[in-house]
């Protein structure tokens, strides 16, 4: 066995843990700064009128800016507290769940995706947009059809949340350690899938999905982690195969473009089960529309030239790290 993965897995650990926080505290510390200035709030107000074209209250997005802006939790926290939003159909329900499983977290996940390769300005409203899509299309699909009009079975639970700024320094804290736990614990099984060859089994498997998709099986991994537990950790591993000059340009941009809407499937989708929507719609349904997406988007992309790659889809970082 080739037992090279795990002599550099402290170095990979430290790569992946520094380029992640380094991103990531900044943006939590400018993302919280804003809002308690009240922007959430103005955002919230800005994207009401918007709510209506997607079938849902006008309430909605004070919680769907915050799910945009910060995460899930803290968007049900809001949620939790809103009588106006506790008698839902199961249709607003599902409108609500896809769309947060598309654009949460934007500030940090974005930069993350910016220092993998890809233009904020490419990928921030590109999540936004897309996920107003997908909500759209269960609103105007199940409307006029007049399915999943029952009640929806919300089920969030009682939420408690420390308004201080110390008890909001105090769950940052917690998460971050959480997410070093998980980057160590990622890494080293990743070394070992590749010292028993199980990550050259997963590149042979997932080689003719992402051909369909115009990706690259060096980029596999990358997307089984991102696909599975989520951009943080996959578009990590990303930083690190771009540093390494790894993965072709145009493989980096399609795959993080497929996990900004396809990412964490399993635990995000279990938290938006909360909201009682439709199981089918939110897991299968969002896998066939991030396909149909993908394959429009490698249509519209593949084939332009260098010029254009680098003018309005990759950043230069990745450019030069590249060359």
């Amino acid at each position: 066995m080739n037992w090279s993965p795990f002599k550099s897995l402290h170095r990979d650990i430290y790569f992946v843990s520094w380029e992640l926080f380094k991103i990531m505290i900044p943006t939590l510390l400018v993302v919280k700064l804003f809002d308690m200035a009240g922007g959430v709030a103005a955002l919230a107000w800005a994207m009401g009128p918007a709510m209506q074209l997607i079938g849902l209250p006008d309430d909605t997005s004070i919680v769907l800016t915050t799910i945009m802006l910060t995460n899930v939790y803290a968007g049900f926290i809001i949620m939790a507290g809103m009588e106006s939003l506790t008698e839902l159909t199961m249709a607003q329900a599902t409108s609500i769940a896809i769309f947060l499983l598309i654009a949460h977290g934007l500030p940090v996940e974005c930069m993350i995706t910016r220092r993998a390769g890809v233009r904020l300005r490419v990928m921030v409203p590109f999540r936004i947009v897309m996920a107003f899509l997908a909500a759209g299309l269960v609103h105007w699909i199940a409307t006029p059809l007049g399915i999943m009009q029952d009640p929806a079975a919300i089920q969030l639970p009682a939420m408690d949340s420390d308004p201080t700024l110390l008890g909001w320094l105090v769950d940052q804290t917690l998460g971050l350690i959480f997410i070093q736990a998980i980057i160590i614990v990622l890494l080293a099984f990743l070394a070992l899938l590749k010292v028993i060859g199980v990550e050259r089994l997963i590149k042979i498997a997932l080689t003719p999905f992402l051909k369909m998709l115009g990706i690259g099986a060096d980029a596999s991994t990358i997307a089984v982690v991102g696909i599975t537990l989520g951009i943080s950790f996959g578009g990590g591993l990303m930083i690190k195969e771009v540093d390494r000059g790894q993965i072709p340009q145009k493989d980096i941009f399609l795959v993080v473009m497929l996990m900004g809407l396809l990412h964490s499937i399993i635990e995000d989708t279990s938290i938006a089960m909360l909201l009682g929507p439709s199981l089918i719609i939110i897991l299968i349904g969002r896998v066939v529309f991030s396909i149909l997406v993908m394959l429009l988007v490698k249509w519209l992309v593949l084939g332009r030239t260098e010029y254009f790659w680098k003018k309005y889809l990759v950043n230069e970082l990745a450019v030069a790290q590249r060359s």
